[in-house]
């Protein structure tokens, strides 16, 4: 079986697309499932060759987390379009965001 030469590409952008806090074995299965064009089927034998390539990736870092992090629930607001209107509807509740909203003072430059 042959795997395209940016299959590490493809892993490594929805890695760091994720930010600094990184990101979960289950989000990235996620963020991969959902990527377009992304050449591979998601099954066992493939989640495992895709780990061993980010455990042979020096540009990734791997940690435990002290708490789990919750998981991620893949959002689309374009899936609430108003038919007629065409614009996004927004439910009433929307899912949580698993990742911690925190503003950076810089003191120094006064922001």
């Amino acid at each position: 079986m042959e795997f395209p030469e940016n299959i590490q590409g493809c892993i490594l952008d929805e890695i760091v697309l994720e930010g600094l806090e990184g990101l979960t074995i289950s989000t990235l299965w996620i963020r991969l499932t959902k990527r377009k064009n992304f050449p591979i089927a998601l099954d066992d034998q493939s989640k495992r060759f895709i780990w061993k390539i980010n455990c042979k990736n020096d540009a990734v870092e791997m940690f435990k987390l002290a708490v789990p992090r919750p998981l991620l629930i893949d959002y689309n607001r374009y899936d609430n379009l108003d038919p007629e209107l065409e614009i996004i509807c927004e439910p009433e509740t929307l899912p949580g965001d698993i990742y911690p909203v925190a503003a950076v003072e810089d003191k120094v430059n006064g922001i």
